[in-house]
């Protein structure tokens, strides 16, 4: 099955299919991490030492699983650099932006039930709407990375255009009671700024 090639087809849109037949997804692990389906092995920290990262298709169950703790991490520079961030977490995963329904679908599935998420995105709109997704996903399993000098990179780093930018999803987030989100909320709410990960970085 091929989505994608069969959209042009039809409509001359590969877009118009929505998905693709896989996706790659980039794991940079540590810890002695191993993902592990039907009896195979796959040494994610032992590739991500070797290699700088591990990957692998994500397509249809049985899905990969392991245990540990993951950070989700929406930004490039920050999953190739994710050690600067000081994260405590087994291994980081590219979101790549926004987290596809595949990619949910995996990290909901029985196969990673003995996982624990960490979402590492942007603090801003479309940072928590994401991390609001995982925690719809995965439940109380789902974690917002939150630093605890958080108030002083808004009022020192933070950025106007990321809440013009994404107004209406702003608006919708003001509805959500969860805790983790609503700290940061209020910090944009404050400073009328958003804030980049990549801050995190700098130490």
């Amino acid at each position: 099955d091929m989505p994608r090639a069969t959209a042009v087809s039809y409509y001359r849109d590969a877009k118009a299919a929505g998905t693709t037949v896989a996706e790659p997804v980039l794991i940079r692990a540590f810890n002695k991490m191993v993902f592990e389906r039907k009896g195979e092995s796959l040494p994610v920290a032992e590739l991500s030492k070797k290699y700088g990262v591990a990957a692998f298709l994500l397509n249809e169950p049985p899905f990969w699983g392991c245990s540990g703790t993951l950070a989700i991490v929406e930004n490039l520079e920050p999953f190739l650099c994710f050690e600067k961030m000081k994260v405590a977490a087994d291994a980081a995963v590219y979101a790549g932006g926004k987290m596809s329904g595949r990619m949910l679908a995996w990290f909901a599935s029985s196969e990673m039930s003995r996982c624990s998420f960490l979402h590492c995105g942007d603090y801003d709109p479309v940072g928590i709407d994401e991390y609001l997704r995982l925690k719809e996903a995965c439940g109380a399993r789902a974690k917002l990375h939150i630093p605890k000098n958080i108030d002083d990179l808004f009022k020192k780093y933070g950025k106007r255009e990321l809440l013009i930018d994404s107004e209406a999803v702003f608006r919708r987030l003001r509805a959500t009671n969860d805790p983790d989100a609503l700290c940061i909320i209020e910090q944009m709410n404050a400073c009328n700024t958003g804030l980049e990960q990549e801050i995190l970085l700098l130490g």
